[in-house]
C-alpha cells in the first residue's frame, strides 16, 4: 500500500510538474511577443521622430533660402521672417518633443499632420489682408509661396477656416 500512495505522490508532484512547465513557458512566450511589439512600437516612433526632423530641416532650408531673398528688402521684413523663423521652429521642436513621447504610431501620425497643417497655415498669409503693414505682408506671402513650392513642405490652410489674422 505504502507504494501505491508513494506513486500516486510522484504521479501528482509530476503532473504539477509538467503544468508549472507549461505555464512558466506560456508566460516566457507571452513576455517575448511583449517586448519583440514594445521594440516594434519604439523602433517605428524612433523612424517617425526622424522623418518629422526631416521635414523640419527640408521646412528650414527652405525658409533659410526665402529669407536670404527677402533680407534685401530692408529690416522690417527682414525681422519678420526671422520671427517666422523662431515660430516654426519652436513649433517644430514641440511636435518632435510631441512626436518622441507618443504611445503608438497612430499619434506619432496624428502629430506629424497636425503639425504639418499649422505649418502650412503659417506660412501662407490670408490674400483678404488689407491692414496698415500691408506691404509687410506682401513680402511675407511671398516667403510662404516661395517656401511652399518644394517639398516636403505641402498643403496649407485647411478648406473652411478662418485665416488667424482676420481675428
Amino acid at each position: 500500500m505504502a507504494k501505491k500512495v508513494k506513486d500516486a505522490i510522484d504521479k501528482g508532484a509530476k503532473r504539477a510538474k509538467d503544468a508549472t512547465d507549461n505555464a512558466a513557458k506560456r508566460a516566457k512566450d507571452v513576455t517575448d511577443r511583449a517586448a519583440k511589439a514594445t521594440k516594434d512600437a519604439t523602433d517605428r516612433v524612433a523612424s517617425g521622430a526622424k522623418a518629422t526632423a526631416d521635414r523640419v530641416e527640408g521646412i528650414g532650408d527652405n525658409i533659410r533660402k526665402s529669407g536670404e531673398k527677402l533680407a534685401k528688402q530692408g529690416n522690417s521684413v527682414s525681422m519678420k521672417v526671422i520671427e517666422h523663423a523662431e515660430a516654426n521652429t519652436r513649433e517644430a521642436f514641440a511636435a518632435m518633443r510631441a512626436a518622441a513621447g507618443a504611445k503608438n504610431p497612430a499619434e506619432v501620425a496624428k502629430i506629424q499632420g497636425d503639425y504639418l497643417r499649422q505649418q502650412g497655415a503659417r506660412a501662407r498669409p490670408c490674400p483678404r489682408d488689407r491692414r496698415p503693414d500691408h506691404a509687410i505682408r506682401q513680402g511675407c506671402r511671398g516667403l510662404g509661396e516661395e517656401g511652399l513650392k518644394k517639398p516636403p513642405l505641402q498643403g496649407g490652410r485647411p478648406r473652411g477656416q478662418a485665416c488667424p489674422a482676420d481675428g
